[in-house]
């Protein structure tokens, strides 16, 4: 269910930053489970080759979003539309539906966009095209005056969807996607959205909470006060997705072989941690049955992941992710595997980590800080 959403203007504990509540979605074990059939089958496989051979890395089949937890609002137009987006650091483009879907399900049930009611609007009218796991989504590019975090990009191009298909755009509870990764990465390398605002600090962070918890996007900058410690930095290895130099993973204090191989990549639109079947199988194996029921959840191994030199570790408690079931509540592993491509060298770590540590993306310096949340 959704939580009342209301943006708050806080001080916070360095600098004046907005806090975006973050409303989060509970997730249904069906759809981890069709998300889990889905990347280990041949179809999967066959996409991601089909996608890496055509050089287009900027939406990967990995990604549908019926597992994504988390949605913020941002506005479009003058005066504003209201839309729920996905904040997304593993894309880069913005895109809402548009008035102009007639002929898809999806778009009568979510908020569309409509170009006639805003005095900023202006036409751009180049089609484009955006393929998912399990769908896709099409229309045109527009721009119009784009507001998140109370900041604003004026005259900002985003997409306006007038076609999907799949089953995980009507189930979907969100309005859009806001990409938060690099240009490089955004159709036709056109900035994102933190590039076109008219702001210095080109940076923002995540306390994402539990169940019960609020949920924040702090931008820019951090906020002290919702974690605990020094924030660790590490360098972006490759400016696409914010991938991070990952030297180990350890299941019970082993290593798992070969796991410097594969580049971390922080993906805030992905609720679990995924990976190819020959790094993340041998985790799952040594991590073993998880009762599904809740009830016992001892004797797993602690997990940790090292970025550089500097450990991050997560309990059971950590990646075993409660979801909906039909029973009621449902333990699922939050490691998920997948028939990755050779020349796909990434981990695609998401909210199972990003919980545990609140997470600070710093466009400046090109970088990304960990510190332990603090949870109520």
């Amino acid at each position: 269910m959704y939580k009342a959403v209301v943006v708050l203007a806080l001080l916070a504990s360095v600098s004046l930053a907005v806090h975006i509540p973050l409303t989060k979605r509970s997730i249904s074990k069906l759809e981890i489970d069709a998300k889990r059939s889905f990347l280990q089958s041949p179809e999967f496989e066959q996409e991601m080759e089909s996608a890496l051979r055509s050089n287009d890395q900027t939406n990967l089949p990995i990604k549908d979003y019926t597992d994504t937890q988390y949605v913020a609002e941002v506005t479009v137009g003058n005066p504003p539309q209201s839309f729920m987006v996905v904040p997304d650091t593993g894309s880069s483009d913005l895109w809402i539906y548009s008035s102009s879907c007639y002929f898809s399900l999806s778009c009568y049930l979510h908020n569309y966009y409509k170009h006639k009611r805003s005095d900023t609007f202006h036409k751009n009218g180049k089609k484009f095209y955006l393929g998912y796991g399990s769908g896709s989504a099409s229309g045109h590019w527009s721009n119009d005056e784009v507001n998140f975090a109370g900041l604003t990009a004026e005259d900002f191009r985003f997409g306006e969807v007038t076609s999907v298909k799949g089953i995980s755009f009507i189930m979907g509870h969100l309005d859009g996607i806001l990409g938060l990764a690099f240009n490089t990465i955004s159709t036709d390398n056109f900035p994102v959205f933190f590039e076109a605002a008219d702001l210095e600090d080109r940076s923002f962070s995540f306390k994402l909470g539990h169940t019960d918890e609020e949920s924040f996007l702090v931008a820019p900058g951090v906020d002290e006060d919702l974690f605990t410690g020094e924030l660790q930095y590490h360098n972006v290895i490759e400016e696409k997705y914010w991938s991070l130099n990952m030297t180990d993973i350890k299941v019970g204090g082993n290593s798992i072989e070969g796991a410097e191989g594969y580049k971390g990549v922080i993906d805030s639109g992905t609720s679990l941690i995924v990976g190819d079947q020959k790094l993340i199988d041998p985790i799952l194996a040594q991590i073993g049955d998880i009762d599904q029921t809740c009830k016992d959840l001892s004797g797993h191994p602690d997990i940790t992941i090292t970025f550089d030199s500097v450990e991050y570790t997560l309990t059971p408690e950590d990646y075993i992710v409660r979801v909906k079931s039909f029973l009621g509540e449902a333990c699922v592993c939050g490691f998920m595997s997948a028939k990755f491509a050779t020349n796909f060298p990434y981990l695609i770590i998401g909210d199972v980590l990003m919980r545990k540590y609140y997470t600070h993306f710093n466009m400046n310096d090109k970088t990304v800080g960990f510190a332990l949340a603090n949870h109520e």
